[in-house]
């Protein structure tokens, strides 16, 4: 029970290539002991004075932590049972001649309650059988005579027929050749119909990808939110994630995230203009969970992110940081203009898709209520592929990464500081699950590469 256990964490990936979120080590005791098992059974009122840290590496850096909501012992009981030592028989001995054997006391059977006895009316006793006397014996059978065998004749002998003389066929010469027709389609077996003589097999076309899509016209849309909240410390303060070294060329975790995870995104967006959003921010006093950040509703490429998100810190933006931290407005502001841009792209007769990128440091208020808001912007032409940054537990931000409805996911977790040193395995793990759900969007909806919105599809705004 207190032997060592060694636990790791992966998240599990569709192709099978799961990523290593770290490990930890406990025991049966230790895993028991650490059981918070809540009455909602909601991560957000879990206490986690009791939970594993998960570290990864030879620098056993610390990844997150796990939490145990409920541990149970099954079996415990038999293998305790199945360990006890049989009693050893004492030996056998003969018994002394004076005394007689001893008897095991008889089994203690609880008494039975009391049921007073019911007079039966006298029934005489039937009389005794009359003696035997044996009968006479019954006359001889006797046997009736049996016919004499008769042989019937038999049938005449049969003659055999005599046997014709095998005389062996001369063997046959070739086949002829039948040259094939002039204009090269093949021979058609007899019973075909004519009409079917030029038809040949045609192979299924390969499902779409893609490349396909956005080859044939489809408008790829990028979208930035980024976390104001109060969380992420002083932006004046060294160490902490919105600080930047006199906004001069150091980047601090929110630009680096952002050039790195945006500039895999914006490769793809048709107009290089992209709709820039805060939240948990507050303005004259009222937090804003969905604001627009710079003087223009969309800027031109990274860079003007770039400038746009350094320019809320100075004065004239009047926003200060402040709590709680919620995506949920953020997330409807995102799917309201994606069905707008895909509605104004069906009069262009060409397909649209957008996908916001939220950066974070995961430290949301209700991801009960985030999930809810995940759920309901499923049917909008949209994916949502949230970065964290720093070193915050991220175990909601994967609750909301499995959140399915009618078999398509939306939402896309990536922890940089994981990635971040790995910019190849940060475009192939961003680009795989959006291109996955931006195929997988518009086949459900019946929508093939190069083809406009059907008219059947109505957005609610």
């Amino acid at each position: 029970m207190n032997l060592p256990l060694r636990i790791k964490v992966f998240d599990h990936e569709k192709n099978g290539k799961h990523v290593d979120m770290g490990e930890f080590q406990s025991s049966v005791n230790g895993l028991l002991a650490s059981k918070n098992f809540s009455a909602t059974q909601d991560i957000n009122q879990a206490d986690l004075a009791s939970a594993f840290t998960l570290r990864i590496g030879k620098n056993k850096k610390e990844m997150g932590q796990v939490v145990v909501l409920r541990a149970d012992l099954i079996g415990m009981e038999t293998v305790a049972r199945s360990q006890d030592p049989a009693p050893s028989e004492p030996p056998k001995q003969d018994p002394a001649p004076s005394e007689p054997p001893k008897q095991d006391p008889a089994p203690t059977i609880a008494a039975a309650p009391i049921v007073p006895e019911v007079a039966v009316a006298y029934t005489p006793p039937a009389p005794a059988p009359a003696p035997h006397s044996p009968q006479p014996p019954t006359a001889y059978y006797a046997p009736q005579p049996t016919a004499a065998y008769s042989p019937q004749p038999t049938a005449a002998y049969y003659a055999p027929q005599p046997t014709t003389t095998y005389s062996p066929q001369p063997p046959a010469g070739p086949p002829s050749y039948t040259p094939p027709p002039s204009d090269g389609a093949p021979f058609v077996p007899p019973g075909v119909a004519a009409a079917n003589a030029h038809q040949h097999y045609t192979p299924p076309p390969p499902p779409p990808t893609f490349e396909a899509y956005i080859e044939g016209g489809c408008l790829f849309n990028l979208a930035v939110a980024i976390d104001f909240s109060a969380s992420n410390g002083d932006p004046r303060q060294m160490g902490n994630l919105h600080y930047a070294s006199s906004w001069g060329d150091d980047k601090n975790e929110y630009e680096r995230a952002l050039h790195d995870v945006g500039s895999v995104l914006a490769k793809h967006d048709t107009e290089q203009r992209h709709p820039f959003w805060g939240f948990s921010g507050k303005f004259q006093g009222q937090i804003r969970q969905s604001f627009q950040c710079g003087p223009n509703a969309e800027v031109q490429g990274i860079d003007g992110i770039q400038s746009a998100y350094r320019s809320m810190f100075t004065s004239r933006s009047g926003m200060s940081m402040s709590e709680p931290t919620t995506i949920t407005d953020v997330i409807k502001t995102a799917a309201h203009y994606a069905k707008k841009k895909s509605e104004q792209a069906r009069y262009e007769k060409c397909l649209s898709y957008t996908v916001l990128m939220i950066i974070t440091d995961g430290k949301l208020e209700d991801f009960t209520k985030e999930g809810r808001t995940i759920y309901d912007a499923n049917d909008a032409p949209m994916s949502i592929v949230a970065v964290g940054v720093g070193s915050a537990d991220f175990t909601g931000m994967r609750y909301l990464n499995d959140i399915d409805r009618n078999g398509r996911k939306m939402f896309n977790f990536l922890p940089y500081d994981v990635l971040k040193s790995n910019p190849r395995m940060i475009e192939k793990v961003t680009m795989e699950k959006v291109s996955e759900q931006l195929v997988q969007y518009f086949t459900s909806h019946g929508i093939k590469p190069g083809k406009k919105v059907a008219k059947d599809i109505v957005f609610s705004f």
